[in-house]
Formats: structure tokens, sequence, C-alpha cells
């Protein structure tokens, strides 16, 4: 049986799935900037991947059991540019 710490962990760690799907459809348009060379988006991408990396490490850490390292994910910085400033870098 889980504590409740457990669960708290754990559902704010299944959290984030629900927040990638909401957000898919911008992900999907800074793709599309960054294949018509938008830097800013290359960026924004590469900052998203960071996430996802450190995100799915903590997830299975949390599952495992090992969830002593927390749920901040500020190590990340904030994404460099608006998703305004890398779309209009392209569509302009």
């Amino acid at each position: 049986m889980r504590t409740n710490l457990e669960n708290i962990v754990i559902g704010a760690t299944y959290s984030w799935d629900w927040q990638f799907q909401r957000d898919a459809n911008g992900y999907a348009m800074m793709i599309d900037c960054a294949n018509k060379s938008g830097l800013k988006a290359i960026a924004n991408i590469t900052w998203v991947s960071t996430i996802w990396t450190d995100y799915y490490g903590r997830k299975a850490n949390v599952l495992s059991g090992n969830y002593s390292d927390g749920m901040n994910f500020d190590n990340n910085g904030n994404m460099p540019y608006s998703f305004y400033e890398a779309y209009s870098e392209v569509y302009n």
C-alpha cells in the first residue's frame, strides 16, 4: 500500500502526461517552424526535449520508489522564447 506522499508524487508525475497532450498542437507548430530554419523554435524544442528527458528519468525513479530528488524542474530554466516570438520569426 502506498503512502499519501507517494500518491501525491505519482499523481504529479502523471499530470505531466496530460499537460503534454494539451500542448501537443503548440509543439507540432514549433516543429513546423524549426523545419523552416527557425532558430528560436529550435531552441524551444531543445528546451522541451530536455524537460521531457528529465521528466521520464524522474518518473522511473518515482515508480521504482526512489523519489527523493523531488519534482522541481526549475533547474531547466524558462522557455528561451515565447511561442509568438518563435512563430513570428518564420511567419512574419
